[in-house]
């Protein structure tokens, strides 16, 4: 269930939060303290605002959704400060300037609330990494914490009472405003607003779960412009696209210059879904099974064609249709959606920022030097790593490496043809974990694109082949990830993987096929992807390899454990030979 999906992922946050917060020999917490005059909000009085500014420098950096980490902070800078009504008090909704020794700065959005008595005391016990100090009014002898509003009832509340309401709060020439789509009274209905459930969980951003109705994602890092997520959601909901997420409302700051940045949306909570790669993990967990029994009678594993080409235009291979089970038809529908969505998101040609757009030579060259960039970067990383890397990974690695020729190669393909297909606005970021699975359907959701890249980058229109490869890389991860929850949980050890590992590799074709098969018939002729089978065979390979060579990256970085995933995904797909 979604619900438990985001509690779930909560418990190593909460207990990386713990971590983060100073604490004394014995163990308890010991944050700063901070006294003001008059009421609490006088943090933000020219006496108090340096002190609270010079806490928040160390305060961001122990928060999950803090993105700025790796990055030396010098400042951070309260710029817009919106006072939200809170219960018989006040919140604070601080957009706040954070400045690097090297680098543009960053904005982020920190609700800051005051809790007292019992209230402080819950606070101190159960999320003490959001506390940013100890606070005392001298006038009053109101003593107590504050800290991160979104652990405040009443704030949460208060939010979602603003949408209903349409609201709009000034803050100097600007101010917060709140609104709300028809599709608001639709769920809503004649009941009262539901009750706020602030999730736990924080991963870029955060969220606050009301009732069984609505959940409401709070952007952290913030950027001048609308966020891809609302745009294309409002978009998408619009014209009445049901299986994506669905819009309830926003909450957007407008600047004195008259622009916009989007702080939150609202929309359609499904309690009873939980997200994709969940599902896929427990189907694994069955198709392991199986093979487990095909291992122990002596039966080797039915590979098929390595050609990606091949996986699309021939039927599936009659002995993995029983293998797979009914996932079958789960990826079948996966990718029906998928060519949906990008069907949906092509559809208004009268729209500047969503109509249909025809690939330049500039275009191409620009994601040519992109790809070659990173594999450079990358492979260079690898090559600096490999006497770092276990036994079982070295020969994997070196393998890759010499392909790294045969690998620019496929990329400089994209810019040395013409390309009859067109690029539309995207998911951006897709794979298993932004698809929630109600018990029969899917539902996309998170259209975000990769946080980490600038509001402007992720808001251009590509090919939607590059959304195709990362859940075909996803299928991939899961069948590890399945494979590994699976023999832990037989206790059967490592040296049983290369038993498996041929019967994961039949899963990943086999489901691969079904999805890119289903995706080709339901986007028809349509003119946003390649019809020819050149082009698409050159096509959808170069996004996959762009894909794995980020991953290599990526998983040299955070988790070297996963590296063999990408590693062999890339040897794959050249049809070398991956037994270490």
């Amino acid at each position: 269930m979604q619900a438990k999906r985001l509690e779930r992922e909560s418990l190593v946050d909460e207990r990386r939060g713990e971590l983060a917060g100073s604490r004394t020999p014995g163990g308890e917490s010991k944050p700063p303290v901070l006294e003001v005059a008059d009421e609490w909000t006088a943090v933000l009085s020219p006496a108090s605002r340096p002190q609270l500014e010079a806490l928040l420098v160390g305060w961001l950096q122990g928060q999950r959704w803090f993105g700025g980490k790796a990055r030396q902070v010098t400042n951070a800078a309260i710029q817009e400060s919106i006072p939200i009504p809170c219960g018989d008090d006040t919140a604070l909704y601080n957009l706040v300037q954070v400045d690097y020794l090297q680098g543009d700065a960053d904005w982020y959005a920190v609700p800051l609330a005051f809790a007292e008595g019992k209230e402080a005391e819950s606070v101190r016990r159960l999320t003490p990494s959001s506390i940013v100090c100890e606070l005392r009014v001298s006038t009053t002898g109101r003593k107590g914490v504050l800290h991160g509003a979104l652990r405040k009832g009443e704030f949460c509340k208060s939010l979602l009472e603003l949408i209903a309401g349409q609201r709009h709060i000034k803050s100097g020439d600007g101010g917060l405003e709140a609104s709300c789509t028809p599709l608001f009274r639709r769920i809503l209905g004649d009941a009262a607003l539901p009750e706020p459930i602030p999730a736990k969980a924080e991963q870029s951003n955060s969220s606050v779960v009301y009732g069984d109705r609505f959940i409401l994602k709070l952007f952290r890092r913030l950027e001048v412009g609308i966020n891809p997520d609302y745009e294309l959601t409002r978009f998408l909901t619009a014209r009445g696209f049901d299986h994506a997420q669905q819009l309830a409302g926003a909450l957007e700051f407008r600047r004195p210059t008259g622009q916009r940045i989007t702080l939150g949306m609202l929309n359609r909570f499904l309690p009873r879904a939980k997200d994709a790669w969940a599902f896929t993990l427990e189907e694994l967990g069955h198709y392991y099974g199986r093979a487990a029994a095909l291992i122990a009678d002596g039966q080797s594993a039915p590979l098929g064609e390595a050609s990606l080409a091949k996986w699309i235009e021939h039927e599936l291979h009659p002995a993995w249709r029983e293998l797979v089970g009914a996932y079958r038809d789960s990826a079948r529908l996966l990718g029906q959606r998928t060519a949906e969505m990008h069907l949906a998101l092509a559809s208004e040609a009268e729209t500047q920022a969503f109509a249909p757009e025809p690939f330049s030579p500039d275009y191409f060259r620009g994601v040519f030097e992109s790809m070659h960039s990173q594999a450079r970067q990358n492979f260079e990383l690898l090559r600096k790593g490999l006497k770092a890397l276990p036994a079982d990974i070295l020969p994997l690695a070196r393998r890759v490496l010499e392909l790294e020729p045969a690998i620019i190669s496929r990329f400089r393909w994209l810019y040395e043809r013409p390309i009859t297909a067109r690029r539309i606005r995207c998911h951006g970021d897709y794979h298993l974990g932004q698809v929630l699975y109600s018990g029969g359907d899917f539902v996309i959701i998170d259209f975000e694109g990769e946080p980490a890249l600038p509001l402007r980058e992720r808001r251009i229109k590509r090919s939607p082949l590059r959304d195709v490869a990362g859940m075909v890389r996803s299928f991939d991860y899961a069948a590890w990830a399945g494979l590994h929850d699976y023999i832990q949980r037989r206790g059967l050890g490592r040296q049983s993987l290369p038993d498996f590992e041929p019967w994961l590799r039949v899963w990943h074709q086999a489901v691969s096929s079904v999805f890119l098969r289903a995706y080709r018939e339901t986007m028809g002729e349509s003119e946003i992807v390649p019809h020819s089978r050149e082009e698409l065979s050159a096509m959808l390979p170069a996004y996959l390899l762009n894909k794995a060579v980020y991953e290599v990256g990526y998983e040299l970085n955070n988790r070297p454990f996963w590296l063999r995933i990408p590693l062999l995904g890339i040897l794959e797909m050249f049809g070398a030979e991956t037994n270490a």
